[in-house]
């Protein structure tokens, strides 16, 4: 049985964020497909505390990694766990950690996102790992959506971070057996990054139906309102994009109207001070749901009137595009937004791209005045083709290839 060594920066035993769902899918398909799958995650030790696994490390809040170059920088503790998880105990890294928790070694270290490539280098130099190949998965180009978040925030000092997260990127692309991107963009961008083998490997989803309880409370708790749905993790574009696109006023939508978004975007936006001069105007027509049970959002879900994807900024691709586009109800997006489902948005009936703000605004109160349709069931196999065992089915025989093609 093949083995394989699953690291992220975030533990995904219950996932919530895009990161995680990805990652959860992957490991599936790997033990789907016979391996023998270990996942260990280097998490910052302030997030996900209660959802971890007795395999993962945790970045200490407090630890000297924690600073970049000796100064506080926000956004980069993601980059900085990779030092710290490197690092030796006498120098306060969590190296001798990581090694006390593996078991025997892999045939394969699957690699989401570049943060953790110093663990995987300093494990590949060892002599029990020389037949280990490498695989990584890019779920982003990260120095350009890091870019983007930095520049957005205004924060000083950006650009030699940025320029090491590039570095980094390309180091991975570089020595890896294997480079997985979600999007053909993507793909373009690692290959000039170095990258020789690559596949696309899109984010999906996974087919949910509401249970009829979960469905009857939330119709009780709608009452007939029509709603376009926003779901988003606390991303900083999720934020940003919608203030952009949708807000900070919703005077636009008729007061019978409203928006919902589901979420750890939610209480980000809500508590905005844009927004806070609008209150009496928004309060009818926007409803913060926060982050809900797999039961409740898929009633959520199956509720909503439309969909809508305020996204301007980041590359990868995003899986609540994947859920809006599987729906077959009307979505609303930016072209950023369908990144990576450009060939479904433009075959799929009821998409609309809309990067002006206006026309966007002008576009979901259209919809939410129109009548519901049924899903085309002529485009079920184009829909279907969204979800994670179709996404990923190709990613186990490509890593097993790699694993037998070794010396």
């Amino acid at each position: 049985m093949p083995r394989i060594l699953v690291f992220t920066t975030y533990p995904f035993n219950r996932p919530l964020h895009g990161g995680q769902l990805r990652a959860a899918n992957l490991a599936a398909a790997y033990r789907a497909a016979g391996f023998e799958v270990q996942t260990l995650a280097v998490y910052q030790e302030e997030h996900y505390t209660d959802v971890t696994t007795p395999d993962d490390v945790a970045f200490p809040r407090h630890s000297p990694f924690r600073l970049y170059r000796g100064a506080s920088l926000p956004f980069v503790d993601d980059l900085l766990s990779g030092a710290f998880a490197a690092a030796d105990t006498v120098d306060g890294g969590g190296y001798a950690q990581v090694r006390s928790r593996l078991r025997a070694p892999p045939d394969a270290i699957h690699l989401e996102q570049p943060w953790l490539l110093p663990l995987a280098e300093r494990l590949l130099a060892e002599p029990e790992f020389e037949r280990c190949r490498l695989v990584y998965g890019s779920q982003n180009v990260e120095w350009q959506l890091k870019q983007q978040i930095l520049d957005s925030y205004a924060v000083a000092g950006s650009a030699p971070v940025v320029e090491e997260i590039r570095a980094l990127e390309a180091r991975a692309c570089a020595r890896a057996d294997l480079v997985l991107a979600v999007a053909e963009a993507d793909l373009a961008a690692l290959q000039a990054l170095g990258a020789r083998k690559c596949l696309l490997a899109r984010n999906g989803i996974a087919a949910a139906t509401p249970s009829a309880a979960a469905l009857e409370r939330w119709q009780r708790q709608f009452d007939g309102l029509r709603f376009a749905l926003f779901v988003g993790s606390a991303h900083p574009p999720n934020i940003s994009g919608f203030i952009d696109v949708v807000g900070p006023s919703l005077a636009f939508l008729p007061p019978d109207r409203a928006i919902c978004i589901a979420g750890g975007v939610g209480p980000h936006i809500r508590d905005l001070p844009q927004l806070a001069r609008w209150s009496l105007v928004n309060a009818p027509r926007l409803r913060v749901l926060g982050i809900l049970s797999d039961d409740d959002l898929a009633a959520v879900k199956a509720l909503a009137h439309i969909y809508i994807l305020p996204i301007r900024e980041g590359s990868g691709s995003n899986i609540k595009t994947a859920e809006a586009l599987n729906s077959g109800k009307p979505v609303v997006g930016t072209s950023v937004s369908f990144r990576g489902y450009e060939a479904a948005a433009r075959e799929l009936a009821g998409v609309y791209v809309e990067d002006d703000a206006d026309g966007f605004r002008q576009r979901v109160t259209r919809l939410l005045e129109s009548e519901a349709r049924p899903p085309a069931p002529a485009q079920a196999a184009l829909r279907n083709s969204l979800l994670w065992e179709r996404t990923l089915a190709d990613v186990p025989g490509a890593v097993l290839r790699c694993i037998g093609s070794r010396a």
